[in-house]
């Protein structure tokens, strides 16, 4: 019994032991049980929580997330990725606005390079990034490979940033839309402007197209007419000029006929005519009144006869009037103008004067500048006075034409010589100029002689026969002109032998080819000399 009862004991307590062991794993096993609902109702939660975070929410998700509460996992799991997202977010916009200014930079760099193709804004390399979500991937091991990219939250600051940026962009081109259409609303108004002005234009502008082109017509035909009827007029008017002319030709050519004839006449009288005295008519101006010195004479012409120092005077015996100029010829010899010597009679006076002091009203004091016999045929008083151009208050004009070489050093002298005559009170109208073969000054009226000077000498083997030939003919030409004129020529040798200015009379050959010498180079063709300048 006692055995029973420690059995039936020990069975009751085994059974009770099993009983509570078995209660307390079905207690452990229901809190486990409620435990594993719990977290997987927390987890579904999360997994909830993270759907709707990342944009993919499935069935009725939205509705469950508004039951979440405070306590709840989801809850804290979002504070957390919130939380986890405010520290990461500085880093990723830090990174991604680097990425986007570089590309800015390198677009602005591009530009100011100006290639000739403009350059884009690339923005493919911050865009090709690896992705931001994470693909269910495994390796060689079946095991899930990490993510490469930088997550949602780098997609998220990209497409923000882009967004952004975007936006900005957007805004300038609305501002310049908006300008433009500003703009296009000011040329649209200055279109239709110019339009209506255009249409007022168009019509008014063949009206008055049609106007002018009548008035033009008007014109034109008015015009035709007056040039048919002033060329009628005119024809008329040149075909009585036509007989006028020919009428006139033919009395022209009757008159140059004459003019000939008479010119041939003239010839053959003045070849006839004996050679005469150019101042056979002269009469004396004054005479010495006495001879103080051997080469002082005073003459009884003063201020009252307008006697000036310079005065020249040719000196004459006292009964030269009556004896005449051959009195006073003697025999020289010169050269002629081919070079050969001859005898040939000149006239020589007795002595020549000078005027170096006006004394008083008619008296004057005169040097001797030449005499020829200072014995036998000496100044004296009582001798006349001669001067071929001078008279008392007046001097006739003259003109020079030809090569002076006064003192025979192979140089032509003929500007000293007009001024010595003029300031002896003889007025030289004009000179040829041989360099030129032009009038210096200008034969006029006034102009009563036409003095001749050396001329150049050739031979027939003179190597500047052609340019003295020339030369010759420009001389002649001009003493032709003067004589035209009615302007008598006469020999140097007479004039200043009747004048007392003193020259050398038998100037060598070669002193006046030597004259002559700066003449000849570049004569031209010989024309009748201008006259005047």
């Amino acid at each position: 019994m006692t055995l029973l009862a420690i059995g039936l004991g020990v069975f009751v307590y085994v059974l009770y032991s099993d009983q509570e062991k078995l209660n307390a794993d079905m207690a452990k096993a229901a809190t486990d049980l409620k435990n594993a609902r719990t977290g997987e109702a927390e987890a579904q939660q999360i997994a909830l929580v993270y759907r709707v975070a990342i944009g993919t929410p499935e069935g009725d998700d939205m509705e469950k997330v508004a039951l979440i509460k405070e306590g709840d996992k989801g809850f804290a799991e979002l504070k957390k990725i919130n939380e986890a997202a405010k520290n990461r977010l500085p880093k990723l916009v830090d990174a991604t606005t680097a990425k986007v200014n570089d590309a800015f930079a390198q677009f602005y760099r591009a530009a100011a390079q100006q290639n000739p193709t403009p350059p884009t804004l690339d923005f493919k390399a911050i865009l090709d990034e690896p992705s931001a979500f994470w693909p269910a991937e495994t390796d060689e091991r079946k095991q899930l490979k990490p993510p490469t990219g930088g997550g949602l939250l780098q997609l998220a600051v990209k497409d923000r940033i882009f967004r952004d940026l975007a936006l900005s962009l957007a805004i300038g081109d609305r501002k310049a839309y908006g300008d433009a259409v500003t703009s296009m609303d000011k040329e649209s108004k200055g279109y239709v402007d110019a339009r209506a002005a255009f249409t007022k234009k168009a019509a008014d502008l063949p009206k008055d197209f049609d106007a002018k082109l009548a008035a033009m017509n008007k014109l034109s035909d008015d015009r035709r007419d007056a040039y048919q009827r002033d060329v009628a007029e005119t024809r008329k008017e040149i075909s009585k000029l036509k007989d006028q002319i020919e009428a006139f030709g033919f009395e022209k050519r009757n008159l140059e006929d004459k003019i000939k004839g008479l010119k041939d006449q003239q010839a053959a009288l003045v070849a006839n005519l004996p050679q005469s005295d150019p101042f056979q008519y002269d009469a004396p101006q004054g005479k010495i009144t006495a001879r103080p010195s051997e080469d002082i004479v005073e003459i009884n012409l003063g201020s009252n006869a307008g006697v000036t120092p310079g005065l020249t005077f040719t000196v004459l015996p006292s009964d030269f009037p009556q004896k005449g100029r051959q009195s006073r010829m003697r025999q020289v010899r010169l050269p002629d103008e081919r070079g050969q010597y001859k005898n040939t009679e000149v006239f020589v006076p007795k002595a020549t004067l000078e005027v170096v002091e006006v004394l008083g009203p008619d008296v004057s004091r005169a040097r001797i500048t030449g005499e020829e016999e200072k014995v036998r045929d000496r100044a004296l008083p009582g001798d006349l006075l001669y001067n071929s151009v001078w008279r008392k208050g007046h001097a006739d004009h003259i003109a020079l034409v030809g090569i002076f070489d006064t003192n025979g050093d192979g140089t032509d002298d003929i500007e000293s010589v007009v001024r010595d005559l003029t300031k002896m009170g003889i007025p030289v109208d004009a000179y040829f100029d041989l360099k030129t073969q032009k009038w210096v000054g200008r034969l006029t009226e006034r102009t009563r002689y036409v003095v001749s000077g050396y001329t150049p000498i050739s031979s027939g083997t003179d190597a500047n026969l052609d340019a003295k030939t020339k030369l010759v003919g420009a001389i002649t030409a001009a003493k032709t002109e003067a004589t035209n004129r009615g302007i008598k020529s006469i020999d140097f040798r007479d004039f200043f032998g009747r004048t007392g200015y003193k020259v050398k009379l038998d100037v060598p050959e070669d002193r006046i080819n030597q004259a002559a010498s700066k003449y000849i180079s570049g004569v031209g063709t010989v024309d009748t000399p201008p006259e005047g300048n």
